[in-house]
């Protein structure tokens, strides 16, 4: 039936995944990004709206494949999905830019509600708009295991690109947003490649560009290495390029860049040797 959508859940694990595994910014909104990523987005926007209050709202805005009413249903609305085991090996990459699937615990939708109250969805694809909201009080206030998000549109006619729009409203955070602090927790997270985009924009609509080179910005460098010229000793037919450096100083071990590590044109979260 397309007069309703269902999420079912055990309501004494619900609060648990949801707000104590992803209640700071950066884990939640990385869970976003990731599926705008395996939605085959080529940018992501992510937009912060403040007052004289403090925080307001963050919308998360992909130009990715979008998902129809049975996507919503029977694969965003689903808690605990595995995509990578749930899907045939053909559905693993992506169509457009043959990305693998980076999530696979279908947990994302829980992060959310670690930072918001209210989660409203508008989602486009094949000229179809889909519009839903998610609350956080009706759904811990349930006690079958199962709810029903309110409704706005149901595969609606529009001549709109696909795409979807994720808006946290009801924020939790009181404090006023660091996008520039953000945007280099959020490096250290992905390999970012170079047809997928992320900006994180503020109400002044100043954009700050998250890319491969911020997640290193923060390492006091003691020693490093060009790899082409190290290539070129090896096998002046291949090209390799980059560069390899050391920290001057022992790295945190509660940081993302702890070990060996090394990027790839890939957004996928960090490779590492301990």
């Amino acid at each position: 039936m397309k007069n309703e959508l269902e999420m079912r859940f055990d309501p004494k694990t619900i609060e648990h995944l949801g707000v104590k595994m992803y209640s700071t910014l950066p884990p939640a909104l990385s869970e976003l990004i990731s599926n705008s990523y395996d939605a085959d987005a080529s940018k992501v926007d992510i937009k912060f709206h403040e007052n004289a209050g403090g925080p307001v709202s963050i919308s998360v805005i992909d130009d990715g494949d979008g998902m129809s009413w049975d996507d919503v249903q029977n694969k965003f609305l689903v808690i605990g999905r595995n995509r990578r085991k749930d899907d045939t090996q053909s559905d693993l990459a992506s169509k457009k830019f043959g990305r693998k699937a980076t999530g696979k615990k279908g947990l994302g939708k829980l992060a959310l509600f670690g930072l918001a109250e209210t989660i409203t969805v508008r989602t486009i694809k094949n000229n179809k708009l889909t519009t839903f909201t998610l609350s956080w009080e009706a759904l811990l206030n349930t006690t079958s295991g199962s709810y029903k998000p309110k409704i706005e549109d149901i595969e609606k006619p529009t001549n709109n690109k696909n795409g979807t729009t994720i808006k946290l409203s009801k924020l939790k955070r009181k404090s006023k947003f660091d996008l520039e602090s953000l945007a280099n927790s959020i490096s250290k997270i992905f390999n970012i490649e170079k047809n997928f985009n992320i900006t994180l924009i503020n109400d002044a609509n100043e954009h700050t560009k998250i890319d491969s080179t911020r997640r290193y910005n923060s390492i006091n460098k003691e020693f490093n290495w060009n790899v082409e010229n190290i290539s070129n000793t090896i096998d002046s037919n291949i090209i390799i390029s980059g560069e390899i450096f050391t920290s001057k100083l022992p790295i945190s071990p509660s940081s993302e860049l702890r070990g060996l590590k090394w990027s790839s044109n890939s957004v996928q979260p960090n490779r590492f040797f301990s």
